[in-house]
C-alpha cells in the first residue's frame, strides 16, 4: 500500500480524477480505552469520541517507543497528505527529526471503529504547518505484522513551522522486504542517495493489488529494481484498457515498490483498466528514473496468515520520483 485507504476510494468515487484505493490494511485490537504510555505528563479530557479521554502529552519518538494508548502530540510537523475529503491521511514527524519520529495518522468520518469528525480540518493542513493532534495510538501483534497506527479524535492548525530534514537511505535500505529492519524511520520522507539507473519491473506486485475489487481501481502501486535485475514481469506496458498483466514470474528481491497514495501530485500510475478514467499517466517498459524520493510506508496484505509484509516508497510528487517514457491515454 501500499495502501490507498478507504478515504481516498470516497474520493475517486466522487469525482473520478484521480485513482484511489484500499487494501485493507490488517487492524489491530482496540486499545483506545488502555490509557496512555511513554514520556510527558496527561492532558485534560476530551469528549470527541463520545467518553471522557486522558491524553498523555509526548513526541512522536516517545509515543512510538512507549506503550499503545491515547495521546497529544503537539507541533509536530505536517509532511504528507493523502488527497481524500472524507478519509484524509495525514503524515506528521517531530520537527527535530531522527528516528522512530513520523507516524501516520488516520481520519475518517465513515469509521465505525475510530469514527473522526475533524476531517474537513485534516485535508486542509498544509505541508510543512505545525499541528497539534490528540488520539489514540495502536500497535498491532507482531504476529499479526507489527503494524502502527494513530486514530485523529482533535486536530489543531499552528501554522507554519519548519520541517524536518528529509533522511538518507541506501536503495537496498528500501526493497520490499525490509519492512521491520527499516522501523526506526516508517513514516518519513526519505531520499535514496546514490540509486543508479532504476527500471520499470512489475505494473501488478501483488501485495499492492486492491483485492476484490469489481471496479477502478484494481492495482495500488508498481515496482521498479535496477537495471540489469532478473525475473521482471513478461509484460511491463499496459497493452489495452481491460487486463492488468501478469505479475512477475520470478521476483527479485531487489524491486522496490511504489505506491501511489499521493496520487494527486503523483499522477503515474501503472492500473492498466483505470488510467484514462484518472487521467494519470501510464508506466511503460522503457520508464527509468535516476532519483527516489518518498514517504516510506510499512504495511501488510488483508486477510494473510501467517501475516505478509511489506515496504514501499509513496512519491510526494514527480519531483521525487520523475520517471521518463510514461505514456497517457
Amino acid at each position: 500500500m501500499s495502501f490507498r485507504t478507504v478515504s481516498m476510494f470516497a474520493l475517486a468515487c466522487a469525482a473520478l480524477t484521480a485513482g484511489c484505493r484500499d487494501n485493507g490494511t490488517l487492524q489491530p485490537a482496540d486499545l483506545s480505552g488502555t490509557g496512555g504510555g511513554g514520556d510527558g505528563g496527561t492532558a485534560g479530557g476530551d469528549m470527541a469520541t463520545g467518553g471522557t479521554k486522558t491524553y498523555t502529552m509526548a513526541t512522536v519518538a516517545a509515543m512510538r517507543q512507549g506503550a499503545p494508548g491515547d495521546y497529544q502530540l503537539t507541533d509536530v510537523v505536517a509532511i504528507g497528505l493523502t488527497p481524500s475529503s472524507t478519509s484524509p491521511h495525514l503524515f506528521v514527524q517531530d520537527a527535530g527529526g531522527g528516528d522512530y519520529t513520523a507516524i501516520k495518522t488516520n481520519c475518517s468520518s465513515t469509521s465505525t471503529s475510530h469514527p473522526c469528525q475533524v476531517s474537513s480540518t485534516v485535508k486542509t493542513v498544509a505541508l510543512g504547518h505545525k499541528v497539534t493532534v490528540k488520539g489514540t495510538f495502536i500497535k498491532s501483534s507482531t504476529a499479526n505484522g507489527g503494524t502502527e497506527d494513530f486514530y485523529i479524535d482533535s486536530i489543531t492548525d499552528n501554522g507554519a513551522g519548519t520541517a524536518p530534514a528529509t533522511a538518507t537511505v541506501m536503495l537496498a535500505d528500501v526493497i520490499k522486504g525490509n519492512g521491520t529492519a527499516m522501523k526506526k524511520l516508517w513514516f518519513q520522507h526519505v531520499t535514496v542517495m546514490n540509486p543508479g539507473t532504476l527500471v520499470a519491473y512489475d505494473l501488478s506486485p501483488p501485495e499492492l493489488a486492491f483485492s476484490g475489487a469489481t471496479k477502478c481501481p484494481y492495482q495500488l502501486g508498481f515496482a521498479v529494481a535496477p537495471m540489469g535485475t532478473t525475473g521482471a514481469a513478461a509484460a511491463l506496458s499496459c497493452a489495452d484498457a481491460t487486463t492488468q498483466p501478469a505479475t512477475a514470474t520470478a521476483p527479485d528481491a531487489a524491486e522496490i515498490y511504489i505506491g501511489t497514495d499521493f496520487f494527486k501530485d503523483f499522477n503515474v500510475a501503472s492500473d492498466c483498466r483505470c488510467t484514462a478514467m484518472f487521467h494519470d499517466k501510464e508506466v511503460t517498459a522503457t520508464s527509468t528514473a535516476t532519483a527516489l524520493s518518498g514517504i516510506l510506508v510499512y504495511d501488510t496484505v488483508f486477510g494473510s496468515m501467517p501475516v505478509k509484509s511489506y515496504l514501499y516508497v509513496s512519491p510526494l510528487n514527480t519531483t521525487d520520483l520523475a520517471l521518463t517514457n510514461l505514456t497517457q491515454r
